[in-house]
């Protein structure tokens, strides 16, 4: 009994407060890594930067992933989305993370930012909605955040945010966070839901795929069975970069359209990548495994996307009406 009372001393004396501390220590390092990643938002919005559609009830706009590179490939991507800005007409363009390339931003007076965003699209006065992705993550991301204090066209007014124009409302959001990405998601819907101003398309916006034939692929069974349970039926397009290519797929004859466009400025050329690349649970409509971007025009009743190479040739064209 005596052996019994001192390992119980021990336990209570040792044991328990070790196990606390270390639960402190979790709690710390969790917390830490929550902070760097972006996953808790600013308690006020920033300022969006305002959006002058040319048509009323129509908007279009460029979606571009993985861009951050500041080499040729990003350029030529830029330099072609701008043609076609011009051509065809350009109210914002979204960007879909890894916005630098190789660890973010270090600071706000990065050089990186002046390389890889202003110097690249200085064509496009435009706003550009970002959000971040798993490169992004590494640098300080409240680098890219404020930002959108000193750079009119850099619209970025929290990690994960909303805002609507034309017939759209767009969802952007975090996917670093996992599980509070699709919490902030919900609380979007939840907090529309219950206004008058209910919009015809919805559109949601992140760097990671739920559905990819990409090297990368798609998300894991528990973000499908969150995504396919809680917004599936709520959402017409959703925008992806994270692999480097071009991709439209779609699960069955209802349900979101699933967009990648990760080609900015990294792309799928080489023979290794290509061999890679996997097996979706959704259908593959189309794929481009070279860089190009995205093209959307919405109306109140239709909508077109397209893909065009680097060099601004058409490559694939989707037309659909509201209800499909």
């Amino acid at each position: 009994m005596k052996i019994f009372r001192s390992l119980k001393r021990l336990f209570f004396a040792l044991i328990i407060p070790g196990m606390f501390f270390v639960g402190i220590l979790l709690g710390y390092q969790l917390h830490k890594e929550g902070v760097a990643h972006g996953c808790f938002p600013l308690k006020e919005d920033l300022s969006i930067a305002p959006i002058q559609t040319e048509k009323k009830g129509v908007v279009k706009f460029g979606v571009i992933g993985d861009t951050g590179t500041a080499n040729l490939d990003q350029q030529e991507v830029a330099d072609s989305l701008a043609k076609i800005c011009r051509r065809d007409g350009c109210d914002l363009v979204l960007m879909l993370g890894d916005n630098f390339y190789p660890e973010g931003l270090k600071t706000l007076e990065d050089p990186l930012f002046t390389k890889a965003f202003l110097d690249i699209y200085r064509e496009l006065k435009i706003p550009f909605f970002p959000v971040l992705g798993n490169h992004d993550v590494k640098g300080n991301v409240q680098a890219q955040l404020y930002q959108s204090r000193f750079h009119r066209f850099w619209s970025m007014p929290n990690y994960s945010y909303s805002f609507e124009t034309g017939p759209v409302r767009f969802h952007a959001i975090n996917t670093n966070c996992h599980l509070n990405a699709w919490y902030r998601l919900y609380q979007s819907f939840d907090e529309h839901s219950m206004d008058n101003s209910g919009k015809p398309w919805n559109i949601v916006f992140g760097h990671h795929p739920i559905y990819s034939q990409g090297g990368h692929g798609d998300t894991d069974l528990v973000q499908q069975f969150i995504w396919n349970i809680l917004f599936e039926q709520e959402v017409d397009f959703y925008l992806s970069g994270h692999d480097h290519h071009l991709n439209a797929l779609r699960k069955g004859d209802s349900g979101p359209y699933y967009l990648v466009s990760g080609a900015g400025g990294a792309h799928y050329r080489d023979r290794e990548d290509i061999e890679d690349f996997s097996t979706s649970n959704a259908e593959s409509l189309y794929v481009h495994q070279d860089s190009g971007f995205l093209w959307m025009e919405i109306h109140e009743a239709s909508a077109t996307f397209r893909f065009y190479d680097k060099a601004g040739d058409l490559l694939y064209e989707k037309q659909l009406e509201q209800q499909d």
